[in-house]
């Protein structure tokens, strides 16, 4: 037996790792910058109180991203140039019968949802393209008053003459004529409007009369007659339609200042509509008897009975 004493693993300690201390990025205390705005020189205490809020506000705006939007919209904006190029080339294509969204998609290598995307519907597609051929072909801006009318009437039968060819062709072609409604009758409703003060006065009948006949004064189709027909150019056209023009302002004028100061409408509509009844009796206060009443005194007052055909005592001398 050994008496050797058996010898005990001796105990290490654990290691523990190190704990590393969490970098904070350096602040710097309010109480810090507000000493620090003290200390500059001529500085005041509101200034002072001032600046930890501009140094916050400072690097707020640093953080802030900036996103610059200016290559979309160059993007859209040539998009939609390719979709009214493409459909201009469509309309006046001669073999072109009815104008179709996939069509003019295929013509301008876009999707028919991009150009549902910039043109909901129809009508702003006849709009857009109504204002990119007039911008295109250099016609002048619809007036918005009647002086602007008058006085823009050289521009506009110059841009008639520049152009005779194009309109001739434009109204032979099918495809265009639906744009070519569209856009009359968009110009009809303009001129209604700049119309409607110096034809408040008249009926509506004869109101539209006076719209419709200073709108074809301003017309291609009277220009295109006036040209071919009388052999007049455009200065003359212009001149001539000008003098028309204002003459016929001028005694609209004189009628509006003749005519009494009345609101037809607005007496029809503080008027209450009497009823059939309230007439009625309206008529019978007025005559002082009703119907039968005098029907019955007109029979007494006759000679000879209806029945017996005698005298009656009331009848006799």
């Amino acid at each position: 037996m050994n008496d050797t004493p058996r010898k005990t693993p001796r105990k290490t300690p654990r290691k523990t790792p190190r704990k590393t201390p969490r970098k904070t990025p350096r602040t710097t205390p309010r109480e810090t910058l507000h000493e620090t705005a003290l200390e500059a020189p001529g500085a005041s205490r509101d200034e002072a109180d001032e600046a930890p809020a501009r140094s916050r506000a400072a690097s707020g705006a640093a953080r802030k991203r900036r996103y610059d939007n200016s290559l979309r919209e160059e993007s859209a904006r040539q998009t939609r140039e390719r979709i009214l190029e493409a459909f201009a080339e469509q309309l006046l294509d001669e073999r072109t019968r009815d104008v179709s969204t996939s069509d003019v998609a295929k013509r301008a290598r876009v999707s028919p949802a991009t150009i549902y995307r910039h043109f909901p519907n129809r009508a702003a597609l006849y709009d857009a393209i109504d204002e990119w051929l007039g911008r295109s072909l250099g016609r002048p801006e619809l007036p918005e008053t009647l002086e602007a009318l008058t006085s823009g009437a050289p521009a506009l039968f110059d841009f008639f003459e520049a152009n005779v060819d194009k309109h001739r062709l434009a109204r032979s072609s099918a495809a265009i004529g639906e744009v070519i409604a569209h856009a009359r009758r968009s110009r009809d409703r303009a001129f209604r409007r700049i119309l409607a003060p110096r034809t408040s006065h008249l009926a509506p009948r004869r109101a539209a009369g006076v719209h419709a006949l200073i709108r074809a004064f301003f017309s291609f189709d009277t220009f295109a007659m006036m040209q071919q027909r009388f052999g007049v150019d455009a200065e003359t056209a212009s001149d001539t339609i000008g003098w028309a023009t204002r003459t016929l302002l001028r005694e609209l004028e004189r009628e509006r200042a003749k005519a009494p100061a009345t609101d037809a409408p607005a007496r029809r509509r503080a008027a209450p509509r009497e009823s059939t009844k309230s007439r009625s009796r309206a008529k019978k206060e007025s005559t002082g008897a009703d119907a039968p009443t005098r029907r019955r005194a007109k029979k007494d007052s006759t000679g000879p009975d209806a029945r017996t055909g005698r005298r009656t005592e009331k009848d006799s001398p």
